[in-house]
């Protein structure tokens, strides 16, 4: 009978001193998609009846500051330029050639817009901001005209996807002239695209435009006299290449450069 007056104390103190119970937690499911980076997520609209169902997975819009290190050569580098409150894009239409890879750089004049491009049946993106170059990378497999369109305000441009190097020749001859535009971007300090190749012989029309500020740009030795370049509208320059070689794209306000070649034939296709 002592021995359990005195273990009873002994069981309440180990009472006492228990842990209290945890409530077992309760999940609730979540989704396991991570959310959305708004500079770099691709979003796809359902596709409306009789709608082109791209044969390929759309690529990712990124900000054109995260590839600094440029494409491999064997990519057409090209850009676009919309000015949403001119209702059109530059250069109209755009050329490209059918199986090579293509980095397109875009860029839009809209001040608060947030924009929806679709580039033909190959991709597109409905985060397009002000203020910010995006890089599309795709293969236009098929060749053909097709559209680069601006889905809710409902204008566009052309965009002609060459068979072969032929083809491409025939298309810039008939139109008279080659048409590429120049974005110059100082907050990642580069002109887009770096490098443009153009075809000797064949009249050159430029479209530039800054995504910040006033600039001055000239091309040494074939447009000498630098042009302004500003943020709200596209500042054309027209030249003539007679020669073979490489020439310096020059911003006279920061230090950003790019190369202008003239080659006789410089498409990538056979």
């Amino acid at each position: 009978m002592k021995s359990i007056v005195c273990l009873t104390p002994f069981l309440i103190l180990l009472a006492a001193c228990a842990p209290a119970s945890t409530p077992v937690p309760t999940s609730t499911p979540v989704s396991l998609q991570a959310s959305p980076t708004p500079r770099a997520e691709m979003l796809h609209a359902s596709p409306a009846p009789g709608e082109i169902v791209p044969t390929q997975p759309p690529a990712t819009a990124i900000p054109a500051a995260t590839a600094l290190a440029g494409p491999p050569s064997d990519f057409q580098t090209i850009a676009i330029i919309q000015e949403l409150y001119e209702f059109r894009y530059s250069p109209d239409p755009l050329i490209l050639q059918s199986n090579v890879p293509v980095e397109l750089y875009a860029v839009t004049t809209a001040s608060e817009h947030i924009n929806q491009w679709r580039i033909g049946p190959f991709t597109q993106a409905n985060n397009m901001r002000p203020g910010q170059v995006f890089t599309f990378t795709f293969t236009p497999e098929q060749a053909g005209e097709f559209e680069v369109s601006n889905v809710g305000h409902g204008f566009g441009a052309g965009l002609i996807v060459a068979a072969d190097c032929a083809d491409l020749d025939r298309m810039q001859n008939e139109q008279g002239f080659q048409a590429f535009a120049v974005i110059h971007s100082p907050a990642d300090g580069l002109l887009f695209p770096q490098t443009i190749t153009v075809r000797l012989g064949l009249p050159v029309r430029l479209y530039h435009i800054s995504v910040s500020g006033d600039h001055r740009v000239s091309i040494e030795a074939l447009v000498p006299e630098a042009i302004s370049v500003d943020s709200k509208a596209i500042a054309p320059m027209e030249f003539n290449p007679t020669e073979v070689g490489e020439f310096a794209i020059l911003h006279m306000d920061d230090a950003l450069t790019g190369r202008l070649v003239v080659e006789e034939t410089p498409c990538l296709g056979s």
